[in-house]
């Protein structure tokens, strides 16, 4: 695997961006990779990292919570990148960026990034999440310590066509469950399980259906990656689940605009928070 200080700067860019055929499995399946990035010891200081921090992170369910991210030195919990400097390397790391740059153009905006925790014999329900009804983009799931193909994601492929959640407000587990619902978009759908391994990551669309049981024996730590375009204006949703329905309102404090990080090119719209490091502009 490879570490972040493994000098891919004196590589051509261009041999780190999706082939035309990776590119093409994408625009189908919803998904490609898996890749590798980090090694072992990478993996460990960013986890060592966000146990230090975790409690300055908060779910942004009212509007005392955002006042409370603005006032408090508290951060929304899809914002490790303004908290956390490893996180920030890695969500600039050009093995990632130029593949997604092949997926979303030259101008790359990252919006979301938060590190996720299973424990042994916990189910992350099916969902899709819900910001991609709003805005597209991909995310980047990166395996940290712990992540085996026994604990990593599993996905539905081709469901980032259907544009709508694989729930209508009632919780969904189990694979047969998803897959009768799956059913009413495409014939013959799958649950595919991305065999990933810590150190490495793979690149989904967002609106793609997803969940997880970790079957291993071992907590399984991933980071969480979401890019969109800049053109975008990207908000905080206050409607409580993260795994909403299509359809919902986006209900957020007047011009409440989480921090966003410009990974590639400009942003000439003006409408989004940039951060520099961790000071927002």
């Amino acid at each position: 695997m490879e570490s972040m200080n493994s000098g891919h700067e004196e590589r051509p860019q261009k041999t780190l961006r999706l082939s035309a055929e990776e590119l093409s499995k994408f625009r189908l399946r919803g998904c490609t990779g898996a890749y590798s990035l980090l090694d072992s010891d990478d993996c460990l200081k960013i986890v060592t990292e966000y146990t230090s921090q975790k409690n300055v992170f908060i779910k942004v369910k009212t509007s005392k919570a955002a006042s409370a991210v603005n006032s408090q030195r508290k951060y929304w919990k899809k914002s490790a990148h303004a908290a956390l400097q490893r996180v920030e390397q890695v969500a600039r790391h050009p093995v990632i960026v130029e593949k997604v740059k092949s997926i979303l153009g030259e101008d790359v905006l990252l919006w979301g990034s938060s590190v996720i925790v299973r424990r042994p014999g916990r189910i992350h329900k099916w969902h899709t999440d819900r910001e991609h009804f709003w805005w597209t983009g991909v995310t980047v799931f990166v395996g940290l310590v712990g992540t085996t193909p026994e604990s990593s994601l599993k996905v539905v492929p081709g469901s980032h066509r259907y544009m709508r959640s694989p729930t209508k407000g009632e919780r969904i587990d189990q694979d047969a469950e998803v897959l009768e619902r799956a059913k009413l978009y495409s014939v013959d759908p799958t649950v595919e399980t991305i065999g990933l391994n810590e150190g490495e990551f793979f690149i989904f669309d967002g609106p793609m259906w997803h969940g997880s049981n970790n079957v291993s024996n071992n907590t399984r730590f991933a980071l969480l990656l979401q890019y969109t375009s800049p053109d975008y204006a990207i908000r905080i949703p206050l409607t409580g689940d993260d795994e909403g329905a299509s359809g919902q309102e986006l209900q957020t404090p007047e011009n409440f605009s989480p921090p966003c990080l410009l990974v590639s090119g400009t942003d000439s719209f003006n409408q989004n928070r940039l951060i520099t490091g961790n000071r927002c502009d």
